[in-house]
């Protein structure tokens, strides 16, 4: 079988993939790729073709199973007109990122039955994948309501399934964190450990690439330096960044420059989170 020509594909499709913060034409070889996992070698689905006619037509609805946030359906219907070109007719398709109940049809597409029940598969893994996605990080995003903390995602995604994770996270209200190494510098333990402690990491990897993002991932008061707990514990009792600064005899500018750098390490948003960490851990 012959899929449609990246060039043909419609401009609206392409545009909205682009919208979405997407490189269509990435997205268009993955999906390529997937559809020959089940079409190799230019073949076709020998079943459909041994007992659906070549004019039969038909319509496939997507409904969802369950509640939650939907992603993907729009990769959903780059599979369907690649597999069908401009015989595949789209009409219902409701919005990445939308909410949607039981039973709601989400996506409904007519064509040839032989071509809906090709790329149907296909389709419903992208789009079950991400929805999944998109709904998980949705719960949690609903969990913070009311805070300043975001939730954010990792690298910990699907070899080639990146972009495409990282865009569910999106739609479900999520953040994205680095895409690469190369975005940010980021210190963790297995740096901390080659260098000798956390403060000689960072500072490495700050000299190394200025001008660079850097975070650090801390775990304990072990962590931070002398100066930063003696910050920390202050704050955190609620002393202003003034009276802070005139308790430690440093400069205000100095005092802020300490809770920033505890805020990092700590991988916190703000006082309120500090002062919380602080209490759970029984520092104040």
């Amino acid at each position: 079988m012959r899929f449609t020509p990246f060039k043909q594909l419609p401009r609206a499709l392409v545009e909205e993939l682009e919208a979405a913060g997407l490189d269509p034409a990435a997205v268009y070889d993955h999906v390529g790729r997937s559809l020959e996992e089940d079409l190799p070698d230019g073949g076709e689905d020998l079943t459909s073709a041994a007992t659906i006619p070549a004019q039969t037509r038909g319509v496939a609805d997507f409904q969802a199973r369950e509640e939650g946030v939907v992603a993907g359906l729009g990769i959903a219907a780059l599979v369907f007109t690649c597999v069908l070109g401009d015989e595949a007719e789209f009409s219902e398709r409701v919005a990445d990122g939308s909410h949607v109940g039981v039973s709601d049809v989400v996506l409904s597409v007519s064509g040839p039955v032989r071509g809906l029940l090709t790329a149907e598969r296909t389709a419903l893994n992208y789009a079950s994948h991400l929805s999944g996605v998109a709904t998980a990080t949705s719960r949690w995003v609903a969990e913070l309501e009311g805070l300043k903390a975001r939730v954010l995602d990792t690298r910990k995604t699907l070899p080639g399934l990146r972009a495409l994770q990282k865009y569910a996270v999106r739609c479900g209200g999520g953040v994205n964190h680095r895409s690469s190494l190369t975005e940010m510098t980021m210190v963790k333990d297995n740096h901390v450990l080659a260098a000798g402690g956390v403060v000689p990491a960072f500072e490495a990897v700050l000299a190394a690439n200025p001008g660079v993002p850097v975070e650090v991932e801390v775990t304990d008061l072990d962590q931070l330096t002398p100066r930063e707990k003696e910050v920390l514990r202050h704050i955190a009792r609620g002393y202003t960044y003034k009276e802070v600064a005139a308790r430690l005899h440093l400069s205000v500018k100095t005092v802020e420059t300490h809770v920033s750098a505890v805020l990092r390490k700590l991988q916190l948003s703000n006082r309120h989170e500090l002062t919380a960490w602080a209490n759970e851990r029984r520092l104040l």
